[in-house]
């Protein structure tokens, strides 16, 4: 299965995961076995970089956005994707663009906390815990 990581789930992963502890667990599974692949929306680097810099500091965020790189794949963001997010019904910019990168890049679900967000997306999104349950 190839699922690619909203932003939300990444980061539980950095700086939640007590509390969602799902999050941790399908990404450890996503980045340990072969049967999956996991992804990393590439147009979300930045915005990711800021929310955890806020919640875990400089040094830590850097480790943490070095490591997702290093074990998910980096989903391009072109203009390809851009264009194809601006076309989505979907009621949030970043969400439509996470949809799109999700779809050019070969992903078959998304995975979230906020599934009803996707509602218009051409690729499924499930919670963590609902992947979980499909693996």
């Amino acid at each position: 299965m190839r699922i690619l990581f909203d932003l939300n789930v990444l980061i539980d992963v950095a700086s939640r995961w007590q509390r969602f502890p799902d999050s941790l667990e399908l990404y450890h599974r996503a980045v340990r076995s072969s049967d999956y692949e996991g992804g990393f929306p590439a147009c979300g680097f930045t915005t990711l970089y800021y929310v955890l810099r806020q919640e875990i500091g400089e040094a830590s965020t850097r480790a943490f956005l070095k490591r997702f790189q290093e074990t998910l794949r980096v989903a391009p963001w072109s203009e390809s994707t851009i264009r194809s997010a601006m076309l989505l019904q979907m009621k949030d910019l970043e969400d439509a663009c996470v949809s799109a990168t999700a779809l050019e890049g070969g992903f078959e679900v998304i995975a979230t906390r906020n599934p009803a967000d996707y509602a218009n997306s051409p690729i499924p999104a499930r919670s963590p815990a609902e992947i979980l349950a499909l693996l």
